[in-house]
């Protein structure tokens, strides 16, 4: 670990970066298996760090050949650390002294699990943006710039052999974990007794992938994302309220189907071929708890709802979601 260390001279106090005789300077080997821009970000960000706290040039001569030395000793390529390094020490130190505030924006993670073999994403990503930008309701959930690539680590040998389900838990933690789900309300309600799944986690008929339900939800819970499932051609529904979810379901849904009405996908498979509406159940995944006005609500829900959908592949054809439906200002709402 670095430390600040201020001396004293007949110019007054300064600063530079002080560090133990026992730090052993390590940061992840360049030969590891970490994305490009990790391994070039270690010295740029390391660079930062020494300009932005050595506050002579003395200082920090002597600091940037010493720890140029500590990342070549871990095998990063001479000619990056000082190309990084260069970079690092073209910006004015009070540039880097200056609180920088991040502008607020809607960002969205496409995750993916590392692989050395994989393209630039990023590349891939800015190749095929405009079939974004060539959709209004798209471009309207999507802003631009707003999709980035985020990689998680694979599976290693100790992960395949020692697997967590076979380690040990936390009493509390485990007693948290069982809260989470979506349960019945237990009185004489249609939608519990016939068409609602209680259960802890749901699956997606597309990717076989299941998911862990991590609040407690059940027929009365408002401001939610909902699961609508046909067990005869397995195929799955997204859709959000901010009214309860049995208003929502058994106004809107259960009773278009029954009537024959196109007012939703649901409805619309239901009865374009035969069905029972028993063949037809439904589960609350998740609860949006912000606080905020009726607009920020219904944006936020509708977001979760695109994230879902994208998530359990419920589009057309694989599922029954449209892309026309990601339109907040066309959201149905039913007063309880």
């Amino acid at each position: 670990m670095s430390w600040i260390s201020l001396c004293t001279s007949r110019m007054g106090l300064s600063r530079q970066i002080y560090a133990k005789p026992t730090d052993s300077h390590l940061y992840f080997p360049f030969s590891s298996s970490h994305p490009a821009h990790c391994k070039r970000a270690i010295p740029y960000g390391v660079a930062l760090r020494v300009r932005r706290n050595c506050s002579t040039d003395d200082f920090l001569n002597k600091r940037c050949a010493e720890y140029k030395g500590y990342l070549k000793f871990q095998g990063y390529n001479a000619v990056l650390v000082n190309k990084q390094f260069d970079k690092a020490l073209s910006i004015e130190r009070s540039e880097l002294l200056k609180k920088k505030v991040k502008p607020v924006k809607r960002v969205f993670s496409l995750v993916l699990e590392y692989n050395p073999i994989l393209p630039d994403i990023q590349r891939v990503i800015k190749k095929y943006a405009h079939l974004l930008r060539s959709s209004p309701e798209l471009l309207e959930i999507f802003p631009p710039k707003s999709i980035f690539p985020a990689y998680r680590q694979t599976k290693n040998l100790k992960d395949i052999l020692a697997p967590l389900k076979f380690c040990s838990e936390n009493g509390a933690n485990q007693a948290e974990k069982e809260m989470g789900g979506c349960f019945k309300c237990g009185t004489h309600c249609d939608l519990c007794k016939n068409l609602l799944s209680q259960d802890s986690k749901f699956k997606s008929f597309s990717t076989g992938r299941a998911y862990r339900i991590n609040q407690k939800l059940s027929c009365s819970s408002k401001n939610i994302v909902y699961l609508a499932s046909c067990n005869k051609y397995k195929l799955q529904y997204v859709g959000s309220t901010t009214t309860e979810f049995k208003v929502r379901f058994c106004i809107n849904h259960k009773s278009s189907m029954l009537t024959n009405k196109k007012t939703c996908e649901l409805a619309v498979h239901f009865n374009c071929t035969r069905h029972e509406i028993s063949e037809i159940n439904s589960i609350v995944i998740e609860q949006i708890t912000n606080q905020g006005g009726a607009a920020y609500i219904d944006k936020l829900l509708l977001t979760r709802e695109a994230y879902w959908t994208s998530q359990l592949f419920t589009l057309y054809p694989h599922g029954l979601n449209k892309r026309r439906e990601f339109r907040s200002k066309n959201r149905v709402r039913y007063n309880t």
